[in-house]
């Protein structure tokens, strides 16, 4: 039997939602894209390749995901499909299209907001209270009357208290002097004590993609010179468990421990917290 073009749906499929699928739609709602390796790695941990693969395959052919092939070597990229689009809709849970092509900066967002939420899910004690992306942040005006715009806000609750970081994706595009003027901008901003979501203060972290990291040197040393608070760089290397830990104050690192350059500082304010999803949640539902 000739295998199915993976962007041509079997027809006459029935699709039962599991609390998985369900979860999987609310978030797809959220990134508006995502690769199966986000998906994977989110909804399906510790599960085979090719048992993500053939439960996304069973949501598309039942209409709820699209499927996006960007070239014939490159992993699926999903979309809410017609069904999913009106399922969570009767959910009233408010979806966007898909961006505009290129999609490079936005998966970059969804993966390192996917890399989060998993590590997060493997510490104990430590919870994701809120993800917020560029896209959404625009949308809502979160950034407003600003210098720069984050690629994405997070927040990381820890017995009651909580760590909020400013995160910037460098993939490597934009010169030295362009990044140097954002970093001063964030710095600008947290010096006023007032900024995006009403936060007392900020640290700022660093995402580098493959192409970043190639000048992961550079960049420490310019947030080194630039930023006020403590140096954050995340490449696709860092283990993002221990990171949070440490920004959780969870562990205690050795004193030799570098990860965090010249931040010593603790990085957590006293919050009351709520439970919420693995995604994290949206300012206007869960501040």
């Amino acid at each position: 039997m000739p295998r199915q073009h993976r962007t041509q749906r079997r027809t006459g499929t029935s699709v039962r939602l599991t609390m998985r699928d369900v979860a999987l739609l609310r978030a797809l709602a959220r990134f508006r894209i995502a690769r199966s390796r986000d998906l994977g790695r989110v909804f399906f941990s510790g599960r085979h390749r090719d048992v993500v693969a053939s439960r996304l395959r069973r949501l598309y052919d039942g209409r709820y995901l699209e499927v996006h092939v960007l070239d014939l070597a490159a992993e699926n990229v999903y979309a809410l499909g017609p069904q999913g689009h009106a399922w969570v809709a009767g959910q009233g849970v408010a979806a966007r299209g898909i961006p505009r092509q290129p999609w490079h900066h936005h998966l970059g967002i969804v993966d390192i907001w996917t890399r989060v939420a998993a590590a997060v899910h493997g510490v104990e004690g430590l919870r994701l209270k809120r993800f917020v992306p560029d896209w959404e942040i625009r949308e809502q005006g979160l950034a407003a009357g600003y210098e720069v715009v984050p690629d994405g806000l997070l927040e990381l609750a820890s017995t009651g208290d909580t760590a909020r970081l400013v995160l910037e994706l460098d993939r490597g595009t934009e010169s030295l002097e362009v990044v140097r003027r954002k970093v001063r901008a964030f710095a600008d901003l947290r010096g006023r004590r007032s900024s995006f979501l009403d936060w007392p203060t900020f640290e700022l972290v660093l995402v580098l993609d493959a192409a970043g990291a190639s000048r992961e040197a550079k960049l420490r040393e310019l947030v080194a010179n630039e930023w006020p608070g403590s140096v954050l760089v995340w490449t696709p290397q860092t283990e993002l468990i221990g990171e949070l830990q440490l920004l959780a104050g969870l562990t205690a690192p050795a004193l030799t421990d570098s990860r965090c350059g010249n931040g010593r500082e603790r990085l957590l304010t006293r919050d009351v917290t709520e439970r919420l999803p693995a995604t994290g949640g949206r300012p206007s539902e869960d501040a």
